[in-house]
């Protein structure tokens, strides 16, 4: 199975502080699950919760990259409506991932 993205973003965490994400931790984290690896311990899950609730607010810049093949010879006015639906588009991904 696929991991989800706060899976994906435990382990790279995981990874960070020195750890195998793959190496069998010992937890009582999930009730029935006593051998997990170690980037699904709660702590490395909590953190990428964390991680990706403030990616949901993207940067000025991230947004007018996304536009940017669209930008130029458009109005300011179709320019802000972009801006507006790429952050609704960046948004709608990150609240998806938080579910």
């Amino acid at each position: 199975m696929r991991d989800n993205m706060f899976q994906r973003v435990a382990r790279v965490i995981c990874i960070a502080e020195g750890l195998d994400p793959e190496t069998v931790w010992i937890c009582n984290d999930e009730p029935g699950e006593l051998a997990i690896p170690a980037y699904r311990q709660k702590r490395f899950i909590d953190a990428a919760r964390s991680v990706i609730v403030e990616m949901r607010a993207p940067t000025r810049s991230m947004i007018d990259a996304a536009i940017y093949p669209y930008r130029h010879g458009n109005t300011d006015e179709f320019n802000d409506i972009m801006r507006r639906t790429v952050k609704g588009y960046w948004q709608a991904m990150i609240d998806d991932a938080l579910k």
